[in-house]
């Protein structure tokens, strides 16, 4: 089956923001009645919105300028790996888990690639 890089599906994912960083869950919505796009990710509010009529334009203008990575929703659909609502879940769980009780845990730190080196024994074990 191939994707599809022009479109995008509601529901969820995980994505990395660098290469060799932890994955990180979003969820994408599609309000049917104003055609708008969201994407959500780690459970908090929403970082990114447009409208499904601009979308394919936004893909062209990213990839002239040589920045679809940085585009939010065009990262998810070009590189977003989709995962049932449960996995979602079981994600935001540790990232709550993380920030009450290991904030030097990855999941804490999306834009910093894994150093196993550097993570302290009981995060690895």
């Amino acid at each position: 089956m191939t994707r599809q890089l022009d479109t995008v599906e509601p529901g969820f994912y995980r994505v990395r923001l660098v290469k060799g960083g932890p994955w990180v869950p979003v969820e994408v919505k599609c309000d049917p009645l104003t055609e708008m796009i969201s994407v959500v990710e780690m459970g908090r509010s929403t970082v990114f919105e447009i409208a499904l009529s601009e979308f394919k334009d936004a893909i062209v203008d990213c990839v002239i300028e040589a920045d679809a990575f940085q585009h939010p929703l065009i990262r998810i659909c070009w590189f977003g790996e989709k995962i049932e609502p449960h996995v979602y879940d079981k994600m935001l769980e540790l990232i709550d888990w993380a920030r009450k009780n290991a904030p030097e845990h990855p999941v804490l730190h999306p834009t910093q690639p894994i150093r196993l080196s550097q993570l302290p024994v009981d995060l690895i074990i």
